[in-house]
């Protein structure tokens, strides 16, 4: 009994990311006690290989704890080593798991599809009942529609559940779903969200002559991006341009440019000074004073009155550990993406592509929803060689019956 439970740990952690931010902490500790019991009441046989890029989140880990040492601001860094705790945990307890008992990857798919499904059922219902009684369609658009997650995080979850229906679905899915799918990504309004969601179906359209389920997809993302978001589109840009000829610093009379995307790019200036200025970083816990103190020097009333983080995971790790942080983040994915390519993970490709576009204009480490989804999807779906994997038939007799 003990060992079927923690068979269904990870799948349930895979269903719980798209419900709540935190909804994962709980099942964590639970998951934690219940293996402590499973090693004692049984011996472990089984040594299934690990994937490739294993090492990732504990090597980062180790850099925000090595950070510590040149850091100014220790609370905060001791408060960053709690938050992204999950970056070590994650791979233990999921491998600690493969020790005693298999772990169908078609299953861990198949618990991330359900809490999709669950996620919108929850939201548009909301969004149904919230219309019949205010007759407002506000709820079913951007951070209303997400709730408590983030509405790019929930739409990276989104893009990757489509991409695994559109490959090797481990549900009995039609072609409902990828509507579905498409018509959520494009009613979040996340702009990264909707170019994630075009290059997975223009992919499907290109390379896998998946011609009808594409296009009606492409045509409701499309769709749906326009009315929930047209604005935030014409934000995009209109901040490219205005930031492009914003006036120099020392005009102070000139209003400085304002709005999410002429904030993301004041970030990322201001994270590449820092990096220039300190080549190993200013410290774990001290990005965010470095940051607001260039905003403030430089006038950028958008980021400093938000307290904007880099808005990239890789000037992020920049900024906190130098060159060094940066290099053992792209090493990280650079691995697990090439290991994927050589045992043809496609899921593994996916997940890293995905990941890697949306570190270019979220930090993606610094929310709970995305450091544990990280570290769980980099050890779930990652690559691991055809014969060592104990799984990947299983997979692949679910991925046949659909």
């Amino acid at each position: 009994m003990t060992r079927q439970l923690l068979a269904w740990m990870p799948p349930a952690c895979a269903f719980l990311f798209p419900l709540h931010p935190r909804a994962t902490t709980p099942l964590l500790i639970a998951w934690g006690v219940l293996l402590l019991a499973a090693w004692w009441m049984h011996r472990p046989t089984e040594r299934p290989s690990r994937p490739a890029g294993w090492w990732g989140g504990p090597a980062l880990y180790g850099l925000l704890a090595l950070g510590l040492l040149w850091s100014s601001s220790t609370a905060e860094g001791l408060f960053a080593l709690e938050v992204k705790a999950a970056l070590v945990v994650l791979p233990l307890l999921y491998r600690a798991t493969e020790r005693l008992v298999q772990v169908p990857m078609a299953r861990v798919s198949g618990g991330l599809m359900a809490g999709l499904l669950t996620s919108a059922a929850l939201a548009l219902g909301d969004a149904v009942w919230d219309t019949a009684l205010s007759g407002s369609w506000a709820q079913w658009r951007y951070a209303e529609l997400a709730g408590a997650l983030h509405p790019t995080y929930l739409a990276w979850y989104w893009a990757f559940g489509l991409f695994l229906w559109l490959t090797k679905s481990p549900l009995r899915l039609g072609l409902w779903f990828a509507l579905l799918a498409s018509a959520m990504i494009g009613l979040l309004a996340s702009k990264a969200g909707w170019i994630a969601g075009g290059a997975i179906l223009s992919w499907a359209l290109v390379k896998q002559r998946r011609v009808v389920p594409a296009v009606a997809s492409l045509l409701i993302l499309v769709a749906t991006g326009w009315w929930a978001g047209a604005g935030r589109a014409v934000e995009l840009a209109e901040g490219l341009r205005t930031e492009s000829s914003a006036p120099a610093a020392t005009d102070s009379a000139a209003p400085s440019p304002s709005g999410s995307t002429s904030g993301r790019l004041q970030a990322w200036s201001a994270a590449w000074s820092i990096l220039q200025v300190h080549p190993f970083g200013v410290g774990t816990g001290s990005s965010q004073p470095a940051l607001d103190a260039i905003y403030a020097a430089r006038g950028d009333e958008y980021a400093m009155h938000h307290h904007m983080n880099a808005h990239n995971a890789y000037l992020e790790a920049a900024v906190a550990w130098g060159w060094l942080g940066l290099a053992a983040l792209l090493g990280w994915w650079i691995t697990a993406a090439a290991a994927a390519w050589r045992f043809r993970s496609f899921e593994t490709l996916a997940f890293v592509a995905i990941a890697a576009w949306m570190a270019c204009t979220e930090s993606v480490f610094e929310l709970q929803s995305g450091v544990v989804w990280l570290a769980f999807g980099l050890y779930a779906w990652g690559p691991r060689p055809p014969q060592a994997s104990a799984v990947s038939g299983v997979f692949d007799a679910a991925s046949a019956r659909v």
